[in-house]
């Protein structure tokens, strides 16, 4: 991959210089910075949600068929 599209990408939002360095560098960087961006704990909440999230998927809550759901935030 080009290095100005590397250093771009690196300058982006902690999840993806995350990602970044994981997978396009080889380096081990420390997931707790990635995991505690704001993008991704949102995602993250969502997921946990008891009416949207993952628990209602489980419960039967929420379908496949209904859109806004932890469903389409894991297919996409």
């Amino acid at each position: 991959m080009n290095e100005k599209i590397i250093n771009w990408l690196l300058e982006g939002p902690a999840w993806l210089k995350f990602a970044v360095e994981k997978q396009r560098l080889e380096i081990s960087p420390d997931p707790e910075i990635a995991v505690n961006d704001n993008a991704i704990m949102k995602l993250r909440q969502r997921l946990n949600d008891n009416y949207l999230g993952l628990p209602a998927l489980k419960t039967g809550r929420i379908s496949a068929e209904t859109t806004g759901n932890a469903y389409w935030d894991l297919f996409f």
